[in-house]
């Protein structure tokens, strides 16, 4: 069963500021391991306080993370942020 990956416009307007190196392994990850099973343990995938009601996840890229949640019930993932660790978690 594949989960449908949706990207908001926050974490794509950030994402498109990083190096070409960084957008490159984000897509891989979200084309390859995200869509397959959100819920392995692959590295650096760490649960994280929930936000809004929802367990989030958070995955690093380097000095980036980006966070996410996991909805069994309607087989999807939001990447809702994508950002430098000093800034994704401020919001």
């Amino acid at each position: 069963m594949s989960y449908k990956v949706e990207i908001t416009k926050q974490a794509e307007k950030n994402l498109a500021k990083q190096q070409l190196y960084i957008r490159e392994h984000f897509q891989t990850w979200v084309d390859t391991e995200l869509c397959e099973n959100p819920h392995t343990a692959h590295e650096g995938i760490v649960k994280n306080a929930k936000h809004e009601g929802l367990q989030v996840y958070k995955k690093r890229f380097g000095s980036f993370r980006a966070l996410f949640t996991i909805n069994d019930e309607i087989v999807s993932v939001v990447v809702y942020d994508f950002d430098s660790r000093g800034q994704v978690y401020k919001r």
